[in-house]
């Protein structure tokens, strides 16, 4: 008897002689686990950044929603490949979201966070595994030239997304209005603290714990994002220092902003 299975599985090679003889390999153990590799589906690309009169143009292999950037030379002269989300991958990401949150929506903070959980986490363990096979790359090898800092931007700004989502629908049940939306009143009162206490899971943080092998405590990870916030300050301090009309403003609009929130809590 014949099994018959789908699987997806990419072999990387530095030259044409390594892919032929990972094929071989492959091939070989498929043979022992009765299953075939489909020729149809078989395909090799070389993944190197190519220079034409048109510019640089680097390839992509996408798989199970990464899509694997070519071998490119970065500004300090590295080279090294990345990752990275597709764009469909990342619609998907947000029409999910999108439609476990509609405005109308009654929920508790609790329950809307369970409402989202299993998309996230859905996702995010699905791109945990690339981050988590070029951790395990560098454990074996002692350095990877893989980046997979596009990767964990662009799941931070999901994270985003989906908190202004949850906003929305609180702010719907509080009788807001779009002034309190537009000056983001929402922010002061459903922090990263509150949200997370609420079990709300980050697709940045379940990235970060693959990769790392040690996953973060509540109060870790709240750290970090703390730290991010002190530096996004100082950075704001520092190109705004002599301007005294933006800070005498800024501080007016920030008292305004906690009496309303102070209102908008009762």
């Amino acid at each position: 008897m014949r099994f018959s299975r789908a699987t997806h599985l990419v072999l990387f090679g530095r030259d044409e002689d390594e892919i032929k003889r990972g094929e071989t390999i492959v091939k070989s153990v498929m043979t022992r686990l009765r299953l075939e590799l489909s020729p149809e589906k078989t395909k090799t690309l070389q993944l190197k950044e190519q220079i034409t009169p048109n510019g640089r143009t680097i390839p992509e292999l996408e798989y199970l929603g990464v899509a694997i950037q070519g071998w490119f030379q970065k500004r300090d002269g590295a080279w090294s490949f990345g990752l990275r989300c597709t764009p469909e991958a990342l619609k998907n990401y947000r029409e999910a979201i999108k439609e476990k949150t509609p405005k109308s929506l009654t929920l508790s903070l609790v329950a809307l966070t369970k409402k989202v959980n299993p998309i996230i986490l859905g996702k995010a363990n699905h791109w945990a595994q690339a981050a988590k096979a070029v951790q395990t790359y560098r454990e074996i090898k002692g350095q990877c030239r893989c980046a997979t800092t596009l990767l964990g931007r662009q799941v931070k700004e999901l994270d985003t997304y989906v908190r202004q989502r949850i906003r929305r629908c609180k702010l719907s049940q509080r009788g807001g209005s779009k002034t309190y939306r537009r000056t983001q009143m929402l922010s002061l009162i459903y922090t990263h603290e509150r949200l997370i206490g609420a079990g709300l899971r980050y697709a940045e943080r379940i990235i970060q714990d693959a990769a790392t092998g040690k996953p973060l405590s509540d109060s870790e990870y709240l750290s970090i994002i703390r730290k991010r916030r002190a530096k996004h300050a100082a950075g704001k301090q520092r190109s705004k220092a002599n301007d005294k009309t933006y800070w005498e403003r800024r501080a007016a609009a920030y008292e305004r902003a906690k009496k309303r929130a102070q209102k908008f809590r009762e």
